[in-house]
């Protein structure tokens, strides 16, 4: 049996897995590809990688760098290969998937972001997507917007102060999460 190492992106160009350098992707194919991947592994409806990461980069403080603001909203780009998967899961993989989503998270935020984050905007870019992840348990899956503890545990009362200003998440479909994410980019 042998091991296909790569698969066709939407534009028909390979996507090696453990190979990134090799691959030829677009910003346009990136942002088409995670609006098609739901967020929390597809139990939130149609709350998009793609929308997830707008909303991240959208959280971080306002005086945010420019190359804050690329790495938040690429920072969970590997997925274009590997899927929205558990924290859990991913410490579970073996060290060769491992190591080649983090080469896939450096080559996407190399050819399309601003540049590495320092280690205080990657602390900032943490803290948003924790918020983004209270945000859409609250919306998206929980009873009436009230979080339960117990099967949240991570979820911290600062996060649910923080969180409690903002608007319900209103999920986009494909189109429009992959606009609203190639726009956000092309804004940077």
């Amino acid at each position: 049996m042998s091991i296909v190492s790569w698969r066709t992106g939407v534009e028909g160009a390979p996507l090696y897995f453990l190979d990134p350098e090799k691959s030829s992707l677009t910003m346009r194919e990136l942002a088409d590809c995670l609006s098609h991947i739901n967020h929390y592994n597809g139990h939130a409806g149609g709350f998009s990688v793609a929308q997830h990461s707008v909303e991240v980069m959208r959280l971080l403080p306002p005086d945010a760098t420019r190359r804050a603001r690329g790495a938040a909203l690429l920072h969970d780009g590997e997925e274009v290969v590997f899927g929205d998967l558990h924290p859990w899961i991913k410490c579970q993989l073996p060290g060769e998937v491992q190591d080649a989503t983090k080469r896939w998270q450096n080559y996407i935020l190399d050819k399309f972001g601003r540049g590495q984050p320092t280690p205080r905007e990657a602390a900032q870019i943490k803290h948003a997507d924790q918020l983004v992840f209270a945000w859409g348990v609250r919306d998206l899956l929980s009873s009436g917007g009230r979080i339960n503890r117990n099967a949240w545990p991570s979820i911290t009362d600062a996060h649910l102060d923080e969180i409690a200003r903002l608007p319900r998440i209103v999920p986009l479909g494909p189109d429009d999460a992959s606009h609203q994410f190639y726009m956000t980019w092309v804004s940077l």
